[in-house]
């Protein structure tokens, strides 16, 4: 029975007892404003394009959802379509300052990957180089995530100097949910259901750093 439950947690992002206590967390949608990310021409729909901004803002207002839902205080470094800088240093200073003034104790940053290789696939998440409660937070995470989604390859968990890991005090990683480059990757994460489940697969691996 317990297993039927977990299965109905994940396929619906809800259904789970909500945590001992109520947390600061920070929810990073990558990239908004002029700064796209990857585009790619969509597969179903020829002349458009799918840009890498709006899947991400997409599942960090799920991830924001579901939390709140638990209580948590949640800070989102943007709720649109917007950058907060017009260079790009200065973007991304901004997100980590804003989890910074908060006091959040976890920092998660959401993106998609691409690739020149149209073959490349799967999900990886990434700490600051040596930062031991990082990686246990990407850790974390991507294990609910390779969990929720056993078809897909598990890419692991890497070391990488980002600015928005290098510039945030507390726990933080950067989570790549998958590769617009790949044409059936890119189907996933169009599909909000899809989305609702990172969404929720990234909450419970915030969960399980926490020890919930």
């Amino acid at each position: 029975m317990n297993g039927f439950w977990e299965w109905l947690r994940r396929l619906f992002g809800g259904g789970r007892i909500g945590p001992s206590r109520r947390y600061v967390i920070a929810v990073d949608p990558g990239h908004g404003g002029k700064y796209s990310g990857a585009t790619v021409d969509h597969p179903l729909q020829p002349g458009q394009k799918v840009l890498e901004k709006d899947i991400t803002l997409q599942i960090g207002l799920k991830m924001a959802q579901l939390l709140r839902g638990d209580g948590h205080h949640v800070v989102l470094t943007r709720d649109r379509d917007a950058h907060l800088a017009d260079d790009l240093n200065g973007d991304l200073r901004q997100r980590a300052d804003m989890a910074n003034t908060v006091g959040a104790e976890v920092f998660v940053s959401i993106h998609c990957n691409s690739a020149e290789n149209p073959d490349a696939s799967g999900i990886e998440t990434y700490h600051f180089p040596n930062s031991t409660q990082g990686r246990a937070l990407a850790d974390h995470i991507q294990r609910q995530l390779t969990q929720a989604f056993p078809d897909h390859r598990n890419r692991g968990v890497k070391a990488e100097n980002f600015a928005v890991l290098r510039w945030t005090n507390m726990p933080a990683c950067l989570v790549e949910t998958e590769f617009l480059t790949h044409r059936e990757s890119l189907l996933f994460l169009l599909e909000e259901q899809n989305q609702n489940r990172i969404a929720a697969a990234i909450r419970d691996g915030i969960y399980a750093y926490f020890g919930e």
